[in-house]
């Protein structure tokens, strides 16, 4: 079995809890079992630095208030909403 290797970011804490409210857009296949081609519009709902393996961007689906899904700053920047 391989296992994937995650390559770890510094992240400043101070810093990033200026990102809370970063809105992102995520597509379906992100989440496992989902194909289709759909966005999903996001924000970041908050930090969790006690989170595993560098999961600590909490992020809530607009359209699913209360609902918080578990991301790595690497995801964050690749979906990040530039608009």
């Amino acid at each position: 079995m391989s296992h994937t290797i995650i390559q770890h970011i510094p992240i400043n804490a101070e810093w990033t809890e200026t990102l809370v409210g970063i809105c992102l857009n995520i597509p379906n296949r992100w989440w496992p079992g989902h194909h289709d081609g759909g966005l999903n519009q996001c924000h970041i709902a908050a930090i969790d630095f006690h989170a595993s393996r560098a999961f600590y961007f909490q992020v809530e689906l607009d359209n699913e208030p209360g609902a918080h899904y578990a991301m790595r700053y690497d995801s964050v920047l690749l979906y990040v909403d530039d608009e």
